[in-house]
């Protein structure tokens, strides 16, 4: 009997003549709900996104250290000191207990995948927009001034490894123009000593040669006593050999005045090659320091906090719609089970 009641039950006709009690059940709800908020403390958020430095394209802390830095004593109790001097424990601790909040910011991979990024968030919550604004500003600008030092330090170990390389390829430059410079002076002092040796026997044998010919003279043998021809003769062979050791000895000493001008010009292209090498050393080395200054950034917020306009809890809209919708749901199941008691 009530199955057979239920199933002639005209839904739209229960629903209408129950339209006062419906009406009134979903006002009455929505109005006692707008009460409940109106006396409900408001909360204003206000975020801000720091990028994490970057030193040689290596980040200077690791998210999760980035993490703990941030939610550290040294960055926050400043800021519990400063906001909340008369509370009992102005702590850094206590503002994590209540109203801020330091999380990683999440990069999607693809749509089933998702990795920590280089991000972190800074969230203050608190009842006055503009404390936390502040709040979470100065959290911000505390950690900023916290991971500048390592920041620095990291980046000023690139460039002293920058510079030590610079100074050990100075010092290697001077050192092989040393041994270049060594090298040709041990060579060339014995041939210097032996082009000034053979300089003294060729003017020996030069002023020899002069004598033998002023005493052979200008006399045909023909006019000469028999005695004087023989003298003349052993003359003129003394001087043809002589003559010939001082063009040896000039062919000797242009040889070695030859390898001089040799050792010169290969010490000279040894100090070339030297610099060429000093000098592509000297843009490597630039080049790599620049490379890695090109992969290193500071630290940098890429949203700034701000002063919220509107509060982020309660959502009064979306709470009197949500309140509204379930009064109004329930008020018409009320009505329809009172229709259906009223059949059974």
């Amino acid at each position: 009997m009530a199955n057979k009641g239920i199933r002639q039950i005209d839904y739209y006709k229960t629903i209408l003549e129950g339209r006062k009690f419906i009406a009134a059940f979903t006002l009455s709800a929505v109005i006692i709900a707008a009460l409940m908020l109106a006396v409900t403390p408001k909360s204003y958020v206000s975020e801000g996104i720091i990028r994490l430095g970057e030193v040689d394209g290596k980040l200077v802390y690791e998210p999760e250290d980035a993490v703990n830095i941030i939610q550290s004593s040294d960055v926050l109790d400043p800021v519990a000191e400063k906001y909340f001097p008369n509370k009992g424990e102005s702590t850094g601790k206590k503002l994590l207990e209540n109203g801020i909040s330091i999380t990683l910011v999440n990069q999607r991979i693809n749509i089933y995948e998702t990795r920590v990024s280089s991000f972190l968030k800074v969230t203050a919550n608190y009842d006055d927009a503009e404390k936390s604004n502040q709040i979470s500003s100065s959290i911000i600008d505390n950690f900023l001034e916290y991971a500048k030092a390592d920041f620095n330090k990291k980046k000023n170990i690139q460039i002293q490894e920058y510079n030590t390389l610079m100074k050990f390829a100075q010092i290697e430059y001077n050192e092989s123009n040393d041994v270049a410079l060594e090298s040709y002076n041990e060579k060339t002092q014995g041939i210097r000593n032996e082009i000034a040796e053979r300089k003294n026997d060729v003017a020996t044998l030069n002023d020899y040669v002069a004598r033998l010919e002023s005493e052979i003279g200008s006399t045909e043998p023909k006019n000469m006593l028999p005695e004087e021809i023989s003298k003349n003769l052993l003359l003129r062979s003394l001087s043809d050999g002589n003559r010939k050791m001082l063009i040896d000895e000039r062919n000797v000493l242009l040889a070695l005045e030859n390898n001089l001008v040799m050792e010169k010009v290969n010490l000279k292209n040894t100090l070339t090659k030297n610099k060429i090498t000093y000098e592509d050393k000297l843009a490597n080395n630039t080049i790599t320091l620049g490379d890695k200054m090109g992969n290193t950034r500071d630290f940098e917020v890429i949203k700034h906090p701000r002063t919220p306009d509107t509060n982020s809890s309660p959502n009064i809209i979306i709470s009197l719609a949500v309140v509204f919708v379930v009064s109004l749901s329930l008020s018409v199941i009320i009505t329809i089970y009172r229709s259906v008691l009223e059949l059974v």
